[in-house]
């Protein structure tokens, strides 16, 4: 019955073209109608419509077969129901297309002209129907009329598919209509091509439902729709050339922008790997995020930045997820890596083997993470280029590297010790201490450790002038700590040993040097300037006081006291005096009661000695009334009144002007304010001069340096003390006294008589009378000295200076001047150890000290004065 319909289609259409040259149509449509009435033409209109009727009757019948041809080749709601009657489909849409095509052709064939703007023929009907399937429809009703619509349709139709553009309906036209016409990949039809095709819609983002059949259904021609609506194209649901074509550019075309295909999928997973995610369900849409997401990535590996994932940043993404050095891979690369990560402080747990593991890639996360790079746990380019510029940097703060373990052991070794334990990280306390070494040795003060630094380190390092190593120098070295009293023990050789090393320090150490025992460059130096010149440090300490605050401290309760009135007369109330007789001088007499002058017993019982005949002129002190033991007054003159001249003490109570006088620190000698736990920096020949001739002490210079040295005390302080104490060298207990035990084991001091009853008798000295009380000085202080084991002059001299030091310099007020000794620095926090109540005590001790240093040569002078606010 099909077959039947189509036959009689083409009949009309055959008798229609026949009888075209006789017969006058009528206009095509309502809008060309207007564009090509002509005048003459309203008198056959009648006419006109009779056969535009009958072609129109054609075209329905036409178009009802199509219709009838077309609804038995509809696609189901999925392509497995495409293939529903597709057989009698297929028949029939072959019987359409040939008898068309035959049609069309023989008409052409035989025309004399091709159709153009102006004809007529009932072949126009046919390609305007054409043109509609194709997308491209003629306005109107589809009458037969060429004009210009149908003329403008066919250029749009010829340009889209590149052909010449003519306008009119000419063989090559009609042929690339047919070949369109004809394709197997439009709807109702089944070809191999069209599973491609669904792949390839899929792969770009339009998926078509179904299990993607060679089936050409509703389906697919709605996807293609889609797909052509998309990216500007004809909407004929038709897989022609030009969709084809755009097909494939987009499957080729570099991903950018607004574009949808499946490899958008990967792209987003494989930028995920990488470190760069986008947000989002990870979709087939390239959107502004990916693009965001493309642009970092190829910032990050210095790729041109464009958004756009071309094939030098596809060809990078899979360089870098190729990478060797990624977990699960094995590879001789990753074992020099991790070597790498440990110097740089990021060791890999394990053997340092060639696989690539969860903890490789986690210690590779920490360092990129560390130092700012993408956390991707891949050894890539950028990952593997700061690891060699980390490598080969120079070590400055926040670094973490093996090296720097290094670094802190020769600072240490340099006298620059880093606190804490070692570690490999570079942080503040290594910043200055490298620091402190560049300004020590003048170089540029960074705190990097950079060539010239770590240059500088080696060079101190490798000195010939060190522990364990022999050179000339050596020896000279010796002779010139010799000269300014620190001598090496030994025989002068060029060994440099422990001794040397020791004494170096000391050196360093004194004179607030760099203490590495090494002698460098600045040390050399140091000694150098200390040959060649006197050396005079001054210092300051602040006592916390104006002078008038410590004056008034000073003047309670008869804390200081002056001798400078000793000749001068006092004066004493008759009132307390009882006179008992006459000598030649004056009178004896004793005092009769108390003032009554205080509260207290002792304040009742005191009697005021005055500077003049009143109790308003200064008070040089007090007598003290005793009434079971007559206290006893010399008078030396009676004034007339009410006053006695008295014989007094020669330390009476001072006046304030008197306590300025030596209180502040600007008057007197500054020789009061050497320190006293400074070296005076001379060899023992030096000192030796001093205590020439001195007895026992004469020659012991080297034991006076030693005890100084090992107990913080200046030498000649010592010196005046052991002078002191044994009357310059000639006292029993320093030449010598013999000691032994008992049968009870008591150290008693051996006589003439007890000798044979004692054992392990030894003969003791004792320069500085420690321990010697003053009614047994001789016994007590030649025992004390045995169980000190100072058995020889020196070890007396050397082991008492402890004593000395602790005693008189080195306690809780730091009292390490003579004028801080009188004068306690801690007096504004109510400190009062002062060693006398004498205002001019710590200018009377300079004299015999200033008199020895003035016989050396070069001493060292190092003072701390007073400051007073």
């Amino acid at each position: 019955m099909r077959k039947k319909i189509m036959a009689i289609s083409l009949s009309v259409i055959l008798i229609g073209v026949h009888f075209s040259s006789s017969i006058t149509f009528a206009q095509e449509g309502d809008i060309e109608s207007n564009n090509e009435q002509t005048q003459d033409e309203s008198s056959t209109s009648e006419l006109e419509v009779d056969n535009e009727q009958l072609s129109s009757e054609d075209d329905e019948l036409i178009v009802d077969k199509e219709d009838v041809i077309e609804e038995n080749a509809i696609e189901t709601s999925t392509e497995d129901e495409e293939k529903i009657n597709l057989e009698d489909s297929k028949i029939e849409d072959d019987t359409e297309e040939i008898t068309e095509t035959k049609s069309l052709n023989q008409v052409l064939h035989t025309a004399s002209n091709e159709l153009k703007n102006g004809d007529r023929d009932q072949r126009v009907v046919t390609l305007k129907r054409n043109l509609a399937k194709l997308g491209f429809p003629v306005p109107g009703n589809g009458t037969t009329l060429f004009g210009f619509e149908t003329e403008k349709q066919v250029r749009e139709f010829q340009k889209y598919y590149g052909i010449p553009v003519t306008g009119t309906l000419n063989m090559q036209t009609e042929n690339k209509i047919a070949d369109i016409l004809k394709t197997p990949l439009q709807n109702g039809k089944r070809h191999n091509d069209t599973i491609q095709l669904k792949k390839d819609l899929e792969f770009l983002g339009y998926p078509v439902p179904g299990n993607g059949t060679n089936v050409f259904g509703d389906d697919t021609e709605k996807v293609i729709k889609q797909f052509q609506k998309t990216h500007n194209l004809v909407w004929n649901g038709i897989a022609d050339e030009v969709t084809l074509a755009k097909i494939k550019e987009l499957k080729s075309a570099p991903l950018s922008n607004g574009m949808r295909r499946e490899d958008v999928k990967t792209l987003k997973e494989n930028l995920a790997k990488l470190g760069f995610p986008v947000p989002g369900s990870g979709t087939n849409l390239y959107g502004n995020d990916t693009e965001r997401k493309v642009r970092e990535f190829q910032a990050y590996y210095k790729l041109p930045v464009d958004g756009v994932a071309g094939s030098s940043t596809i060809n990078k993404i899979n360089s870098v997820l190729n990478s060797p050095l990624q977990n699960g891979k094995r590879h001789n690369d990753t074992i020099q890596l991790k070597k790498d990560l440990a110097l740089l402080g990021y060791p890999v747990p394990g053997n340092g083997t060639h696989v690539f593991g969860d903890d490789t890639e986690k210690i590779v996360k920490q360092f990129q993470k560390a130092h700012k790079l993408i956390q991707n746990g891949i050894g890539d380019e950028r990952t593997l280029a700061k690891i060699e510029e980390l490598k080969s940097a120079p070590l400055s703060n926040g670094m973490r590297r093996e090296d720097v373990k290094t670094l802190k052991e020769n600072l240490a070794k340099l006298g620059f010790t880093v606190s804490g334990s070692g570690t490999n990280l570079y942080g503040n306390d290594t910043e200055r201490k490298v620091r402190e070494f560049q300004a020590y040795y003048k170089l540029s003060v960074d705190g990097i450790a950079g060539p010239g630094t770590i240059n500088k380190m080696n060079s101190v390092l490798n000195s010939p002038l060190q522990n364990g190593k022999r050179n000339n120098a050596t020896k000279q070295l010796k002779e010139d700590l010799a000269i300014l009293g620190y001598p090496v023990p030994g025989n002068g050789t060029t060994l440099y040993g422990n001794d040397t090393e020791r004494v170096v320090r000391q050196f360093q150490r004194d004179y607030k040097l760099a203490v590495n025992g090494i002698a460098d460059e600045i040390t050399l130096a140091k000694i150098a300037d200390l040959i060649k010149n006197p050396v005079v440090i001054t210092e300051y300490t602040n006592y916390g006081w104006t002078l008038n605050q410590a004056i008034n401290y000073q003047m309670q309760g008869g804390r200081s006291t002056t001798d400078k009135y000793r000749d001068a007369p006092a004066f004493v109330h008759k009132d307390f005096i009882q006179i008992l007789g006459s000598t030649s001088t004056g009178y004896r007499a004793k005092l009769s009661k108390g003032e009554n002058i205080g509260s207290t017993t002792a304040d009742r019982n005191r009697v005021r000695v005055f500077q003049a005949a009143s109790n308003t002129s200064h008070l040089f002190g007090y007598l003290t009334y005793n009434s079971s033991r007559d206290t006893i007054v010399e008078v030396i003159g009676e004034l007339s009144g009410n006053w006695y001249t008295i014989k007094y003490d020669t330390f009476r109570y001072a006046t304030s002007s008197d306590v300025r006088e030596f209180l502040d620190p600007n008057r007197n000698d500054q020789f009061q304010h050497l320190r006293l736990d400074s070296s005076v920096g001379v060899a023992s020949s030096e000192l030796n001069k001093v205590i020439q001739g001195k007895g026992i002490l004469s020659g012991q210079g080297q034991a006076f340096i030693n005890g100084g040295r090992i107990h913080g005390i200046n030498e000649i302080y010592l010196i005046s003390h052991a002078l002191h104490e044994t009357g310059n060298g000639s006292s029993v207990l320093a030449n010598g006294v013999r000691v032994g035990k008992n049968r009870n084991g008591q150290l008693v001091r051996v006589t003439s008589s007890n000798e044979r009853n004692l054992t392990e008798i030894k003969t003791t000295y004792n320069m500085y009378g420690i321990g010697a009380i003053d009614n047994d000085a001789v016994n007590a202080g030649a025992i004390r000295a045995y169980e000190e084991g100072w058995f020889t002059p020196a070890s007396a001299i050397e082991g008492g200076a402890k004593w000395i030091g602790e005693r008189y310099i080195h306690n809780a007020d730091k009292q390490n001047t003579l004028y801080k000794m009188k004068w306690n620095p801690n007096m504004s926090n109510g400190g009062w150890r002062q060693y006398a109540t004498d205002i001019g005590w710590a200018v009377k001790q300079t004299t015999n000290m200033k008199n020895m240093y003035n016989q050396l040569n070069n001493p060292r002078y190092h003072y701390d004065i007073a400051r007073y606010n």
